[in-house]
């Protein structure tokens, strides 16, 4: 009984985890995509005005 439990936590603990680090990696790449958006539309901007 407490060795069931105690697996099960482990498991829940462990994708809680996993369920973390894909939401830190979708926000890195989320904002790394905004920043490469800025620097394109700036260059963008640039070579309008030549």
């Amino acid at each position: 009984e407490g060795t069931i439990n105690a697996r099960r936590e482990r498991e829940k603990t462990k994708k809680q985890k996993v369920r973390r680090e894909m939401q830190e990696r979708d926000s890195k790449t989320a904002m790394r995509e905004i920043v490469e958006g800025i620097a394109t539309r700036i260059k963008g901007d640039n070579k309008q005005e030549t």
